[in-house]
């Protein structure tokens, strides 16, 4: 079975679920919506069927690493880099999911405020070589969720 986090009531039918390559069309979709689109500062547009691709590998890589990280610790799993399960689905009461978007939680990889490109790549190589658990960490939500969507991803 599928590993999953459902949200709670009233928005039990509301689950973070691994990433799937069969998510691909939609992430697609999403990613080339202007409205989307232009509120990210580093994926391309158009955005290909190529970097849909690669970002999903990517995700799932991500996703089967800290699984076999969790799976192969005896008692407290400790951290982790990420939050492998980023995909946000709706179940329906057949059953049926819909994917609805995806919110990961990572390492910040872009610092994208600080203007001067030395300053940013020292933030940047300091932050990704804190060991983990570190409260110095600094963390970025990344999101990716049609903005029609009644409001769930809000």
């Amino acid at each position: 079975m599928t590993p999953f986090i459902a949200l709670p009531a009233p928005y039990s039918n509301i689950r973070l679920t691994p990433p799937r390559s069969s998510d691909a069309d939609y992430v697609l979709e999403v990613m080339n919506t202007p409205e989307v689109i232009m509120n990210f500062a580093t994926p391309p547009y158009p955005y290909l069927r190529e970097h849909c691709d690669e970002w999903l590998r990517e995700k799932i890589r991500e996703y089967e690493d800290a699984m076999v990280h969790i799976t192969k610790v005896d008692g407290d799993v400790g951290f982790l880099d990420l939050s492998p399960l980023r995909h946000i689905r709706e179940v329906g009461p057949d059953g049926a999911e819909v994917f609805l978007g995806d919110i990961g939680l990572i390492r910040e990889n872009g610092f994208c405020d600080i203007r001067d490109e030395e300053a940013r790549g020292a933030k940047l190589n300091a932050n990704l070589n804190l060991p983990l658990g570190d409260p110095n960490i600094v963390w970025t939500f990344g999101t990716i969720y049609d903005h029609h969507i009644m409001g769930e991803a809000s």
